[in-house]
């Protein structure tokens, strides 16, 4: 499935669970680093 989204198609929070959901082990990196 590929989807190609904008800053006016989504908002950041589906944008995040987009990413998360597709990034999994980046996406815990990125809140650890947001976190500290």
């Amino acid at each position: 499935m590929s989807v190609t989204v904008t800053d006016k198609d989504i908002s950041p929070g589906d944008l995040a669970t987009v990413f998360y959901t597709a990034n999994p082990h980046g996406a815990v990196t990125t809140f650890t680093g947001f976190v500290r």
